[in-house]
């Protein structure tokens, strides 16, 4: 008697909607005689989401024979039913094959708006920003970041960008990064970021940041010709305003690495950080020559391990202000922070790379 079924009875796939997937199907002849040539699996009843026949080879009785189906994803999913059909009489033979599709039900993103400068200067940080809705029926997965899959100038734009908390359908959120414009580059800047998740390679629409390079340098007390007069630029940060006169960085308690800097930026370095409360101490000193409004803090590169923002105040020139940034290290990598007044960045102040 000629018999067969599925090894696992039914088979249940998950396909996002146009999509495909392969399917292995294992069958096994349970009759009491071999399948003969030209036996073939086809589709008895449900849509067309799989093929529609799958030649079998002879298959002796108690062996059995791998099938692959590929199966296209459809909104809501579908139900498809196989049989084993003798190619002598035509008729369908042993148990019935179910197949069952379900929809992938994929996390989307609209960008609503998208705010950055047309132009910016050699070596000026642009702050972009957008604000981005969560346009499906499902929350996004967690851990979401902003991944820079393109730049057209390297070094400029940074990797990984963290996106902060749960976000529900129809929920909207804004999220920036901090650019700077290379120093040595006259022409457009174009950056790209894509929604990434460690379920999910890429979702929703490119987050674009694009802006045109100057050739001059980002400097305090620039004066700009027009061709009726002479008028003095707004007054900006200058490159190198805030001297760091003391710096390291503790690691539960413990100086575990840090160097002085009188320059740029506070750079330090943790070993072994993962998972660990570190904290982050400088003295910074306003040497601007000028009173600094509203000063801040803030991550601009990495993850920010639960610290985005340090509010400084009002910051006299000359002072000299005790920060202290305590983070709990997430993940291994650079976090990078920048003192910003007004929306506009000084310099940058403090990276540490967290081993």
């Amino acid at each position: 008697m000629l018999s067969g079924c599925a090894v696992d009875g039914q088979i249940q796939i998950v396909v996002g909607r146009g999509e495909s997937r392969c399917v292995t199907l294992k069958l096994v002849n349970d009759g009491t005689v071999s399948w003969p040539q030209c036996t073939s699996l086809q589709l008895a009843a449900g849509p067309s989401c799989g093929p529609q026949v799958v030649e079998l080879p002879v298959v002796d009785v108690g062996a059995s024979v791998d099938v692959e189906l590929e199966v296209c994803g459809g909104e809501g999913g579908c139900e498809m039913w196989y049989v084993l059909v003798d190619p002598a009489s035509v008729q369908a033979f042993g148990s019935p094959v179910r197949v069952m599709v379900e929809e992938e039900v994929k996390a989307e993103c609209m960008v609503m708006e998208c705010e950055t400068v047309k132009t910016a200067r050699q070596g000026e940080y642009v702050k972009c920003s957008w604000v981005v809705c969560n346009t499906g029926v499902v929350a996004w997965p967690k851990e979401v970041k902003m991944d820079l899959f393109y730049q057209s100038v390297e070094g400029c734009a940074p990797e990984s960008v963290e996106v902060p908390g749960e976000v529900l359908p129809g929920q909207t959120l804004e999220v920036e990064v901090w650019v700077k414009a290379a120093e040595d580059f006259v022409g457009p800047f174009t950056g790209l970021y894509s929604l990434t998740s460690p379920s999910d390679a890429g979702f929703g629409e490119v987050l674009k940041c694009e802006f045109e390079v100057e050739d001059f340098p980002y400097m305090e007390g620039q004066v700009e010709q027009t061709e009726e007069e002479t008028v003095e630029a707004v007054e900006e940060p200058a490159a190198f305003g805030v001297e760091v006169v003391a710096s390291c960085v503790l690691c539960e308690g413990e100086v575990t690495g840090g160097e002085e800097s009188f320059e740029e930026c506070v750079i330090g370095r943790v070993s072994e950080s993962l998972g660990k409360e570190v904290i982050v101490e400088a003295a910074l000193k306003n040497g601007t020559g000028r009173d600094l409004e509203g000063a801040v803090l803030r991550n601009v590169q990495g993850c920010d391990h639960g610290v985005g923002l340090i509010e400084i105040g009002k910051w006299c020139a000359g002072e000299v202000v005790q920060v202290a940034v305590g983070l709990k290290v997430s993940e291994v990598g650079t976090t990078s922070w920048v003192v910003e007044e007004g929306g506009r960045v000084i310099l940058p102040a403090l990276s540490v790379d967290l081993m």
